[in-house]
């Protein structure tokens, strides 16, 4: 498959998945499961509280132990997983702790994706300030597609909006399985504690 084609598809999906329910579990929670607003904006702060660590967290595994291809597949695993749960959650508390969940795994991959199509790019000989936003792009269309199709089809109130991000979830992950390798950045022998874990960074604060 042609590179370019590959990788758009590769963010067409990624955002995909997360256009279908993000921006509509708001409407599905306040109006068909009854949540009230504390705890529909503790779910999703639960997206924050994510953001923070995670992306570091995964960052670290998949520069110094594992490639960043199967820890973005392994993280849509998770993904897929925890949309089909929350599918099926109908109590604000079990709520907030699957979209939690889901969170953990999907933040990383916002960073991850970058990686691989930084890596595929230069591989190739392209230039990633010229060539990586036009790829790029296609996440944002499978977003607003993604928001459409739901809105469009009636979903934007039932919880077939989980159902469908899951549906994408798997389809990523075995669309992951089509990538190249990707080696690990830094494996480099007798590093200290410090290297391994990634803390090197700060001792230049």
């Amino acid at each position: 498959m042609n590179l370019k084609l590959q990788l758009k598809i590769l963010s067409f999906l990624q955002f995909c998945l997360w256009g279908s329910w993000l921006t509509t579990l708001g409407s599905y929670m306040f109006v068909t499961l009854k949540f009230d607003g504390a705890s529909i904006g503790a779910v999703y702060s639960s997206l924050g509280i994510a953001a923070v660590f995670m992306p570091t967290l995964l960052g670290i595994v998949a520069d110094k132990w594992l490639s960043a291809k199967w820890v973005y597949a392994l993280c849509h695993v998770v993904g897929a997983i925890t949309l089909f749960m929350a599918a099926e959650v109908t109590t604000p508390g079990a709520m907030f702790f699957v979209i939690l969940l889901n969170s953990l795994a999907y933040m990383p991959t916002l960073g991850l994706i970058n990686t691989i199509s930084y890596y595929r790019l230069q591989s190739a000989g392209m230039d990633i300030v010229t060539d990586f936003p036009p790829i790029r792009i296609w996440g944002t269309i499978g977003f607003i597609l993604a928001m459409w199709g739901v809105s469009f089809s009636g979903f934007e109130l039932s919880h077939m909006q989980l159902y469908i991000g899951a549906t994408l979830s798997v389809l990523l992950v075995l669309f992951t399985f089509t990538l190249p390798h990707i080696p690990v950045a830094n494996q480099q022998k007798n590093q200290s504690w410090t290297s391994m874990l990634g803390l090197d960074a700060f001792c230049a604060v």
